[in-house]
């Protein structure tokens, strides 16, 4: 097993430093919020709106919705189911 854990300590290393490399070439091309945000109004608005939906679902979905079912019971099963066409 000591062996595999350092081939996973490699892995990490890479993964880590080309996370880094990544991070420091997309830095010199965006230069401030509106590219970062809007892609510098370069993204459709379809685009934009999948980006926003799955960011909030993401988020709130394994963090909040399962109080929010719980508490609210049936009406909460159905805004989930509805959600994606609502939003």
């Amino acid at each position: 097993m000591k062996s595999g854990s350092t081939i996973d300590y490699y892995v990490l290393i890479a993964f880590f430093l080309i996370l880094i490399g990544i991070g420091i070439y997309f830095s010199k091309l965006i230069k401030g919020g509106k590219d970062f945000f809007l892609g510098g109004n370069k993204l459709p608005w379809w685009v934009s709106g999948i980006s926003l939906y799955m960011g909030n679902f993401s988020a709130w979905t394994f963090t909040g919705a399962a109080g929010f079912v719980y508490q609210t019971e049936w009406f909460g099963i159905i805004y989930m189911l509805t959600w994606s066409i609502t939003f």
